[in-house]
């Protein structure tokens, strides 16, 4: 079976509602200021890097990387052209897993509390510049500073879209967004010697003469996206992706060396005339440069002479394959979207449990227990074990869901995702020593298949009980 190779990020939204927006909502329901919400979903890169740079930053190759600061979620109308809410406070927590974070942030939306959304679209925002309720996505830009590129101290801007009916976020729920896929709003370039080509000559540098300085974080028809997933891409092509912000600059613009070529990350380009081209220089084993009669290289099909623009999200491959008559340049030239990587697995999308990897709680970590329900008195921590044996390649992560009461009497004080087929370990504790309510919070558990999906596990009490999930009490 295939699979997308994804760079995940988990994230976890307690939503604050506030205001009045009853063209969105239900006019029934009342305001309640202090209710809190919980959104999860999941942000994609459905590519990975070859040249994997491990950084303290989120994420962990450059051209996956999102700076946490950077990283924008807004709900939009299903036009997306009114702002219904913006998520802030966004940090970062680190897991298990070097592809895996978990983010938290606050979300305002106006008005009620128990409603549903006809419809609305969710958008991301990464590595872009700073964004409120009030702009328009669509007049959205970056600086393309080609030396900062280089030497990586920007990230590539990135987004992503998805859209929904009848989204329903009421307090103590957790609604689930599923996978959110995000495109570079950049291309990339690169040039390489085949392996004929590599037993003969050393490539030695590659430049270009002519590109934008800025470029625009979302394709043309914006309102028009859906879900940015590949249906969509395959649908719209090239002529639906690109959307150049024409600001160009002639000047000789050196490529990045890598282990084995040349690299160059460049924002949109539309190719009219062919005035800009690369330049590529050889030598041979010995050091002395190779005179070539024609030593550029065109953005355009060779086979066909057809010219082609600079597109956001492609990856535009060079290879040298020989060099003929006394210098003329072989090439195979490939130009594709800069998406997919697969591997073939073998694995089954069921979330199984083997009876004994129900979830077994820790005697003497919790005050009493009746059938699903775990009571914790004063501050304590409860804990327990499970092991889930598939989806094979899964990951799983527990959120403590509000019922009643205080809406954060509970908190993890261990590590809450890990590796499916591992034994896990979560502990549990309250949080007030003064209790002077009930506080009830559901455990819920999640799997996440290598393909990105979401599936609740309900099986973790065992066959013999009737209740799919354990609810942890604090009482009086």
């Amino acid at each position: 079976m295939k699979k997308w190779l994804l760079y995940i990020i988990y994230i976890c939204v307690p939503g604050m509602l506030m205001g009045s927006c009853s063209n969105y909502l239900d006019e029934d329901t009342s305001s309640l200021v202090t209710d809190k919400i919980n959104v999860t979903f999941t942000l994609a890169m459905n590519s990975t890097s070859s040249r994997a740079i491990i950084t303290d930053g989120t994420g962990n190759s450059y051209e996956n990387r999102i700076d946490a600061d950077g990283l924008q979620v807004l709900f939009y109308d299903a036009n997306g052209t009114k702002c219904l809410g913006k998520v802030e406070n966004i940090v970062v927590f680190r897991t298990e897993s070097e592809y895996i974070y978990q983010f938290m942030g606050n979300l305002t939306i106006e008005d009620a509390v128990d409603y549903t959304l006809p419809s609305c679209k969710v958008m991301v925002f990464a590595n872009s510049a700073e964004m409120d309720t009030n702009t328009d996505p669509t007049s959205l830009t970056f600086d393309y500073d080609a030396e900062k590129f280089k030497n990586e101290s920007v990230n590539i801007p990135m987004w992503g879209a998805a859209s929904f009916t009848n989204l329903r976020l009421a307090p103590g729920t957790n609604t689930d967004l599923g996978t959110i896929y995000l495109l570079r709003a950049m291309a990339k370039v690169e040039v390489t010697l085949s392996d004929e080509a590599a037993a003969e000559f050393n490539l030695t540098g590659v430049s270009l003469n002519k590109y934008n300085e800025k470029g625009y974080c979302l394709p043309s028809d914006a309102s028009g996206i859906e879900k940015t997933d590949d249906a969509w891409q395959n649908k719209v092509g090239d002529i639906g992706l690109f959307n150049e912000f024409s600001s160009p600059r002639t000047a000789e613009l050196a490529f990045m060396p890598t282990g084995n070529g040349y690299v160059l990350y460049l924002s949109e380009y539309e190719n009219t005339d062919n005035s800009a081209y690369m330049t590529v220089t050889l030598t041979d084993k010995a050091g002395e440069q190779v005179k070539l009669n024609e030593p550029y290289l065109y953005f355009k099909n060779y086979d066909k002479g057809e010219r082609f623009n600079v597109v956001r999200n492609h990856c535009y491959q060079y290879r040298i394959k020989s060099v003929e008559n006394g210098g003329e340049l072989q090439l195979a030239v490939k130009a594709q979207p800069w998406n997919t990587y697969e591997e073939d697995w073998n694995y089954t999308e069921t979330v199984t449990v083997k009876e004994s990897g129900v979830i077994k709680w820790t005697e003497g970590s919790y005050d009493t227990m009746h059938e699903a329900e775990v009571y914790m008195k004063y501050a304590t921590t409860a804990e327990c074990a499970f092991t889930i044996d598939t989806p094979v390649g899964g990951t799983w992560y527990a959120s403590l869901i509000p019922v009643s009461g205080n809406y954060d009497a509970f908190a993890f004080e261990s590590e809450a995702s890990g590796e499916v087929g591992k034994q896990a370990t979560l502990r549990i504790k309250t949080t007030q020593d003064d209790v002077t309510e009930n506080s009830k919070a559901e455990l819920q558990i999640v799997v996440r298949t290598i393909d990105g999906r979401t599936i609740m596990v309900n099986n973790l009490l065992g066959q013999s009980s009737s209740e799919t999930k354990y609810t942890l009490v604090q009482s009086k």
